[in-house]
């Protein structure tokens, strides 16, 4: 589009006000900014010198004034008022081949054929008493004079031809777009806002769409995810989507109750996410990923940790396992927001000895603590804290020791490899304190291992061992 061939994606003085304010390109802005290449090649000044500042409406040049068709096709063009302008292409270049082409010399190029226009008399040269000399400079102003009149003459029908033919090339290129795409049978029919639905859908679903333009979320992917939603609730319609036929009607509900139920989830993400969507890869998250595992965690906790921040995202998933697309970019949105806050703090566990660790937790946080063990040993750790957190044990190779659950106290048998991550998540509002017991035992045989009692220094006030009761809160 002629919009796009400037930095950042928008020609300065060519584009249309409403995609200066970061409005999606439409085709019509084809044709506003072909009214300022007219008005550009009409004046010799930049668009910048052709607005007024005051209200920035345009100057119109002095060439224009004696033809109130073509001013009237080009104010057409540049026109604020979207009832004013063209819809479509052929239209601007029908009332542009209508305008009457002032007389002139030799041949005009038009956007269909060549057109030979009749002569236009001569210009009068300013008359000279006889026997008056004339100076060189003054023959040399007289010819410059006339050079001026005559390309004034014909550079109206030249911009007229040149601006049509543009139009007309412009119109081709939508044609061969438009033909060129592929009509997927199963895509959505709320990419488009169909005249046959109810007055009343067509503005729910118009103030949807503007919702996501102010949100800056991609329509697109958006969607779609409302779309692979819709079918896994129906799998039975075999992947076809409801049309705006009566019959789908209440299909139509429930898509419109699942976009607002999907978009009051989205806009909960930070706009730097929000405006990611869509184009998360894969790489994005193996970098962030790497970063933590650098630090000694393993690839399991990581996922782990994004999984369980991904629930506020993603309800009603179970298991660890990263979703397929569109939901796909939900989960790397939650990988990014959850890793960026997420604290690393390592332990030392000493043989015998208990340690005890106090840490606050940040509002939908979490924290790792990699412990570290003696050799030939075995942990005992308990977990004091917020009902609303949650915890996960793993070994050094990522194997889940404990499963995620509450805070409680658990006994390790023994470790092969160190460190043992103990995970905690946060899934509150706000910050929370925990306390955290460890202690580093001999390994000894079961048989003769005793069992936690409720007098084991590990467990906190009142609380039950590990198996006896329900977890520490």
């Amino acid at each position: 589009m002629l919009l796009d061939i400037g930095p950042g994606g928008v020609t300065p003085g060519y584009a249309p006000p409403e995609r200066v304010r970061g409005e999606d390109p439409q085709p019509w802005m084809d044709l506003h900014a072909l009214g300022v290449v007219a008005l550009v090649l009409l004046s010799g000044e930049p668009p910048a010198q052709l607005l007024d500042p005051s209200d920035l409406t345009w100057c119109w040049p002095a060439a224009l004034d004696g033809l109130p068709e073509l001013r009237a096709a080009l104010e057409r063009l540049l026109s604020a008022d979207p009832d004013q302008r063209f819809a479509s292409a052929s239209a601007a270049l029908q009332a542009l081949q209508a305008v009457p082409m002032p007389e002139t010399t030799g041949p005009v190029a038009r956007a269909d054929r060549t057109v030979a226009l009749a002569p236009s008399p001569s210009p009068e040269l300013p008359k000279v008493a006889v026997g008056t000399p004339v100076s060189p400079a003054r023959r040399r102003q007289e010819r410059q004079v006339l050079k001026e009149e005559a390309a004034e003459g014909r550079l109206i029908p030249v911009v007229v031809a040149l601006v049509a033919a543009l139009l007309l090339g412009t119109g081709l290129a939508w044609l061969v777009l438009n033909r060129g795409r592929v009509t997927n049978p199963t895509a959505s029919p709320t990419l488009q806002l169909p005249s046959s639905l109810p007055p009343a859908e067509v503005d729910q679903r118009q103030q949807l769409l503007n919702r996501l333009r102010a949100l800056q979320i991609e329509r697109g992917w958006f969607l779609k995810l409302v779309d692979a939603s819709l079918l896994a609730q129906y799998p039975e319609r075999g992947g076809r989507l409801p049309s705006d036929s009566l019959d789908d009607a209440p299909l139509r509900k429930v898509w419109n109750e699942l976009a607002e139920d999907w978009l009051s989830r989205v806009e909960q993400l930070p706009l730097e996410l929000r405006t990611r969507l869509g184009g998360f890869s894969a790489g994005d998250w193996r970098r962030r990923q790497g970063a933590l595992v650098g630090k000694g965690l393993s690839p399991q906790v990581v996922q782990q940790l994004v999984s369980g921040s991904a629930q506020n995202l993603l309800p009603g998933r179970s298991g660890n396992d990263i979703p397929a697309e569109p939901f796909r970019q939900l989960w790397y949105a939650a990988a990014e927001q959850a890793l960026a806050k997420v604290s690393i703090e390592a332990i030392q566990a000493r043989m015998g000895q208990t340690n005890v660790v106090s840490a606050s937790v940040p509002a939908a946080g979490a924290r790792v603590f990699p412990i570290r063990l003696p050799a030939s040993s075995r942990l005992v750790l308990g977990v004091n804290g917020s009902p609303l957190m949650q915890m996960s044990v793993f070994g050094a190779d990522g194997q889940v020791l404990e499963a995620r659950g509450p805070l409680r106290v658990v006994s390790l048998p023994a470790v092969n490899r160190s460190p043992v991550q103990l995970l905690i998540t946060n899934e509150g509002l706000a910050p929370a304190l925990l306390t955290l017991s460890l202690r580093a035992d001999p390994v000894v045989p079961a048989a003769s291992r005793p069992a936690p009692s409720a007098s084991d220094p590990l467990l906190p006030p009142g609380s039950a061992p590990a198996g006896s009761a329900p977890g520490l809160n």
